[in-house]
């Protein structure tokens, strides 16, 4: 794929999204969730709200998606007296539980943060309240359960310790986990020889991540606050992990609640989110609105310096598809087609997603498709193999327990007459 440049044209915005819908409940979320990017938005809502709509099914994709804060205060800013007002009764009470809880969470994260300086600990706070105020300037637009942050690899003990220290205690789990983990991922955090007087438990986003996948430790408080540290934002295998420490040399300082916290550039930020979004498979539409908000109301990014970046981490492609996605599914101008030259296989595969998103978005990625998605994002043969064979374990590892499963359902029903 080649990328002379990525340029954004807040004047010349398309007049709506290229992705064909399967049913109007699924163009009207895109719509709302789009904000005020050109005239013709609004009158499209209105078309769409004037034909029958199926209002359960609209809040139904919204929770799934997480994005009834947004739409609430979408709908309540630019386009006032459009939903029914039960409709935006419901969506209230949403945004305003919300509201509360990401502010409990939101002083929460300053009192830790001070925690963490006053132990000589660079915290960075990882989604959650704090990238809502980056993204969208207020904390309740991203809905938020608990809190991610990352430490530098050196400093998770004692990240642990002050933790530990406020009376978070760790997840209750394997104690072993910890010395597999840290032996297996190759990880420059020192070795604990008694991890029991750390009392850590090991968490991991999937069941059927190996010990070299783990990279994130959770704990919960007695005020039912859960906290995740991590000391990478992806497990090994994806490229990004092995370059976290330049992420960290290009960090910036961000006013929230009265205090200065750590934050991505607005460069790296869009980098992870596509990352982060690559991950989940594009499955969580928030993600995609969060890219759509920074490139809206950052006209000046430059792409060269942005794509450059993310090419020497190996994630250009994982880049180039969430932002393609992105222009394909909410309609705006980004892409100058005459500066990238996208190869079909990439072309293919996000007008497929972006065609079938709410029907792909709703059921598990099967195993050819997650396949047919490490040769699109993994152009360096090394990362190909690598996920690919990780794949063919998880694979493997879950038909094996299916069979053993099934076996011992056989072995235990009553023998037929």
């Amino acid at each position: 794929m080649e990328l002379a440049m990525i340029q954004r044209s807040a004047k010349q915005p398309l007049q709506g999204s290229t992705a064909s819908f399967a049913c109007p409940e699924h163009e009207l979320l895109v719509c709302i969730c789009r904000g005020p990017i050109d005239v013709t938005n609004g009158d499209r809502i209105s078309v769409l709200i004037s034909n029958e709509i199926n209002w359960e099914e609209l809040l139904n994709l919204a929770t799934q998606h997480r994005l009834t804060a947004l739409i609430y205060r979408n709908c309540t800013r630019f386009f006032p007296n459009t939903l029914p007002l039960a409709i935006m009764e419901r969506l209230q009470i949403s945004y305003c539980r919300n509201g509360l809880n990401v502010l409990r969470l939101g002083n929460e994260l300053v009192k830790l943060q001070c925690q963490f300086a006053a132990a000589g600990i660079n915290a960075l706070p990882y989604k959650g309240p704090a990238m809502a105020q980056q993204i969208y300037g207020e904390l309740g637009v991203r809905m938020a359960g608990d809190l991610d942050i990352v430490v530098r690899d050196r400093d998770v003990m004692g990240a642990v310790d002050v933790l530990k220290s406020v009376g978070y205690k760790p997840k209750n789990g394997t104690l072993s986990y910890l010395n597999r983990a840290l032996s297996e991922g190759d990880r420059h955090v020192s070795r604990v020889d008694d991890v029991s007087h750390h009392g850590i438990s090991w968490c991991f986003p999937q069941q059927h991540h190996p010990e070299h996948e783990w990279y994130h430790y959770q704990f919960k408080h007695s005020n039912g606050i859960w906290v995740e540290l991590h000391w990478n934002i992806a497990e090994r295998s994806i490229p990004i992990a092995a370059n976290i420490n330049s992420i960290w040399e290009r960090l910036e300082t961000h006013h929230f609640l009265g205090n200065e916290v750590l934050a991505f550039s607005v460069e790296d930020l869009i980098i992870v989110l596509c990352v982060h979004w690559a991950r989940h498979r594009w499955k969580l539409l928030i993600l995609g609105c969060d890219i759509l908000e920074l490139i809206v109301t950052h006209p000046d990014l430059d792409w060269n310096r942005l794509i450059a970046s993310a090419k020497r981490m190996g994630c250009d492609k994982y880049v180039l598809c969430g932002v393609a996605l992105v222009v394909q599914l909410f309609g705006i101008s980004l892409i100058n087609d005459r500066d990238l030259k996208p190869d079909f296989g990439m072309n293919t595969f996000v007008k497929s997603t972006c065609n079938n998103y709410f029907t792909i978005s709703a059921v598990p990625t099967p195993f050819l498709r997650e396949c047919s998605v490490q040769f699109l994002l993994n152009e360096r043969l090394p990362d190909r193999l690598s996920k690919i064979f990780l794949l063919l374990g998880r694979r493997i590892a879950s038909l094996r327990a299916d069979f053993l499963r099934s076996h011992s359902v056989k072995r235990e029903s009553p023998s037929s007459p």
